[in-house]
């Protein structure tokens, strides 16, 4: 039988990284090998600790948008990505089981990030650096926050994204959590960090 103290300590060293597949569906495509990769992190810290939980795409596949697309969408309408909460990983499985009931996943099974169409044409036209505004949806709450990306070009196609952003759990409604009647604490903030590659391409 596990003491206290053991307990404790199989807390402190399941705080750490991950990686797994994300779905095909229609906005997804296939490009050739030797291009950039899609991620997402979600690192966060307790009192005593560093956790993360990533999530990897499968290989070579991007987001695909029409290029006549940009010019015919509102100027607010909202591209939409979505990510699988079931599809991160930890090293640990305590604590993913933790972050799953976290994020409500039986209710809300998908992190969602919006990205305006404006925006899109901001990245296809190399803006680099420009602040932008992005929607998160976590656990059934929606947030707008801006958030700075670099933008590079991965070939004549393809667009390379990564942004990164701290965002408060308690900005969507998740108080938390306390281990060990409050001897493991994890802190408020975590960041949201991604690569997201676009192809921008002629409709046929």
């Amino acid at each position: 039988m596990k003491t206290y103290k053991q307990y404790i300590w199989a807390i402190i060293l399941s705080f750490l990284p991950s990686s797994r597949l994300f779905p095909q569906n229609e906005l997804l495509a296939y490009v050739p090998a030797g291009t950039c990769n899609n991620y997402i992190n979600i690192t966060g810290s307790t009192n005593l600790n560093r956790f993360e939980f990533r999530l990897e795409f499968p290989a070579y596949q991007v987001f695909s948008v029409d290029r006549s697309d940009l010019d015919t969408q509102h100027q607010k309408d909202i591209y939409e990505i979505y990510l699988p909460v079931s599809s991160f990983e930890a090293d640990n499985q305590l604590i993913l089981r933790d972050f799953l009931t976290l994020l409500k996943s039986n209710h809300y099974p998908e992190i969602i990030i919006g990205i305006g169409y404006n925006q899109l044409l901001d990245f296809r036209e190399g803006n680099n650096g420009k602040l932008q505004y992005v929607r998160i949806t976590l656990a059934g709450v929606t947030r707008v926050y801006p958030v700075s990306f670099l933008v590079n070009s991965c070939s004549d196609d393809l667009v390379y994204i990564n942004g990164y952003k701290n965002i408060r759990l308690t900005d969507f409604d998740i108080e938390p959590p306390e281990k060990f009647r409050g001897l493991v604490k994890v802190e408020n903030e975590v960041l949201i960090n991604f690569g997201f590659v676009f192809m921008f391409r002629s409709e046929t």
